[in-house]
């Protein structure tokens, strides 16, 4: 079994490989810069962006399964995504497992939405997965910063509740359903922690681990846009993190789920374990 993991390099993609080869699943690790990928006997580095059609062939060379990840925070990803499908097809690809996002089905014109969808009536062996917001944000991704630096959590999540996962258990639902496609084949994913957590719960987590007090201070919509776009982010991009966050602000983030249990056995990683185990 060949396996290509899309977006290798990032947070998700990174376990999802890590993962897979411990199973002793040879791995294709795409990725736009090859150099971020160590080369083994079991990962092979390949070059590709979805912008870039000439990359398709050579990631796609004797692929069984794709575990398909779209760019980040992108509103037009299906536009960059459907034609990649639709030469997975081509290829003879047999099963794609997609990475989607909890909650996605209430807009149906959302670009992961659409691309769930184009999975399903293209013809492959399929899953889906909706993880919840991850864990790791608040270690190595955007909000990690703002803790080392500013003592603090300043994101647009209002009173809200979040089930926050990690991403080495959303990795381990995907590597058993990537590996067993057959027990799976159709299934719909919704990957939650066990318990959610209001950010400021989250913030007195993480100041009991750190040793410091860690603040959690809720700021209005467009002074988050402002700041995502002052650090770079498209407009386009930072709309569309906005809705998430106005959607954790609405409460719909606090479902928790039993997906992860009934796929793995065991319950997902708590904040608690996860922060202790991760933050420096």
């Amino acid at each position: 079994m060949k396996t290509l993991v899309t977006g290798a390099t990032g947070k998700l993609g990174k376990e999802v490989v890590k993962q897979l080869v411990n199973k002793g699943i040879r791995v294709l690790a795409a990725t736009r810069d090859i150099s971020k990928v160590a080369k083994t006997s079991n990962i092979e580095p390949v070059l590709f962006d979805y912008e870039k059609p000439t990359t398709y062939a050579v990631a796609l060379e004797n692929v069984d399964s794709i575990f398909l990840i779209a760019p980040s925070m992108d509103p037009y990803a299906d536009k960059k995504l459907l034609p990649f499908i639709d030469a997975a097809h081509e290829a003879g690809v047999k099963q794609i497992v997609v990475n989607s996002a909890l909650g996605i089905d209430a807009n149906p014109e959302a670009a992961l939405f659409k691309i769930e969808n184009y999975v399903k009536d293209a013809g492959f062996k399929y899953a889906i997965i909706r993880p919840n917001f991850f864990m790791d944000n608040f270690t190595a991704g955007f909000i990690a910063p703002m803790i080392a630096h500013q003592n603090g959590i300043f994101v647009a999540a209002g009173n809200g509740k979040t089930a926050f996962i990690a991403t080495s258990d959303i990795a381990a639902v995907a590597v058993r359903v990537i590996t067993d496609l057959q027990n799976y084949n159709g299934k719909i994913f919704n990957l939650t922690g066990s318990k959610a957590l209001h950010h400021e719960e989250a913030a007195m987590i993480i100041s009991k681990v750190k040793g410091r007090e860690i603040n959690y201070v809720p700021i209005t919509a467009s002074d988050m846009k402002k700041g995502a776009m002052e650090n770079g982010m498209p407009e386009p991009s930072a709309d569309m993190m906005l809705a998430l966050y106005g959607a954790t602000s609405a409460g719909y983030m606090s479902v928790v789920t039993n997906d992860f249990e009934q796929v793995i056995g065991n319950k997902p990683l708590s904040f608690e374990d996860f922060i202790n185990s991760n933050i420096k």
